[in-house]
């Protein structure tokens, strides 16, 4: 990422800087899994950054449409770096990390020493699972924020729920996100 493959333009920023902050993660846990970055991961990285951020009304999309190059320095910001990175983790437990590997090699094979958009990205990740990732990735990338995701159950009948979470203790309706949810009975 950014030299072999590199973004169209900087909406695109989270790209490189994303899966480069992903990238130093994933290779620390290959070679010492004892260490559990991963877990360090979440609490260093996603919540003590990229959530503090993110649960501001102030926050803004992985993806910012930028018009003109004036505007680059306001997202080089741990929305693209660390939101970054945990969508793509995300994603990459979502599809299991060996198609999720198989999906990046066709990725960068394909886009090497050119240009790619996230949506490229989508299709060679869709391509390697089978599974149908553009419209689930497309609300992480393009709107600001997460969800709280609450599980109500009565009798046999489970109930999710979300809502935007908003440090100020506001809520915000109109916000919606795919979610990917693992559960067992």
């Amino acid at each position: 990422f950014g030299n072999l493959v590199t973004m169209e333009w900087w909406t695109e920023l989270w790209l490189n800087e994303g899966f480069a902050r992903f990238m130093e993660f994933e290779a620390v846990h290959d070679i010492f899994p004892e260490w559990n970055v991963w877990g360090s991961f979440v609490q260093d990285i996603t919540l003590a950054t990229a959530m503090k951020k993110d649960a501001m009304e102030s926050s803004h999309p992985i993806e910012v449409v930028v018009h003109h190059p004036d505007e680059v320095d306001q997202i080089f910001d741990v929305i693209s770096y660390a939101k970054g990175a945990s969508v793509i983790r995300m994603l990459a437990n979502f599809i299991g990390i060996d198609k999720f590997y198989v999906g990046m090699h066709n990725y960068l094979t394909k886009f090497a020493y050119g240009n790619a958009q996230t949506v490229d990205l989508w299709h060679a990740l869709e391509a390697a699972s089978g599974l149908e990732i553009t419209a689930m990735a497309h609300t992480w990338t393009t709107q600001m924020g997460f969800p709280v995701v609450t599980v109500t159950k009565d009798g046999s009948i489970v109930t999710l729920e979300q809502q935007r979470f908003l440090a100020n203790g506001s809520s915000d309706a109109v916000s919606k996100w795919d979610v990917p949810i693992t559960f067992t009975t």
